[in-house]
């Protein structure tokens, strides 16, 4: 966890105060999906450092924004997975031949489309809503 107030960073087995400033940590990343450092750093930029107000719904739509700009997606995975492939396919293909470069794409592919429907669903609206 790290403090949005003086900036220290602690585990989470260390208490849900900060050693340094006394800060109370209100979430849990693990629980909650976003901590408080990340909330805070959304409402500075929604607000411009204090010069501007903002809605709930406002809040919630950033933050579920910051979570699907760090997800890659179905799209982005499948191209690093192509490019990994197409590496993987020349190496398998001076030990194996034709039957090894066939099973690379197979093996990775899935797994892309796995970790792509993975972090995309990582935080709904709703759940940002619930947060807020």
């Amino acid at each position: 966890m790290r403090c949005p107030e003086c900036n220290h960073r602690q585990k989470f087995k260390d208490g849900a105060r900060c050693k340094q400033c006394r800060y109370p940590f209100v979430f849990r990343k693990k629980q909650d999906q976003i901590s408080d450092f990340t909330l805070r750093q959304v409402i500075q930029r929604l607000s411009d450092h204090g010069q501007y107000a903002f809605t709930a719904t406002q809040l919630a739509l950033e933050i579920g924004h910051l979570w699907r700009k760090k997800a890659l997606g179905l799209l982005g995975c499948s191209v690093i997975a192509l490019i990994v492939s197409i590496i993987a396919g020349l190496i398998v293909f001076m030990e194996w031949g034709w039957s090894g470069v066939a099973l690379v794409p197979l093996v990775i592919l899935p797994l892309a489309v796995w970790l792509g429907w993975r972090g995309k669903n990582a935080l709904s609206i709703r759940k940002a809503r619930q947060i807020v």
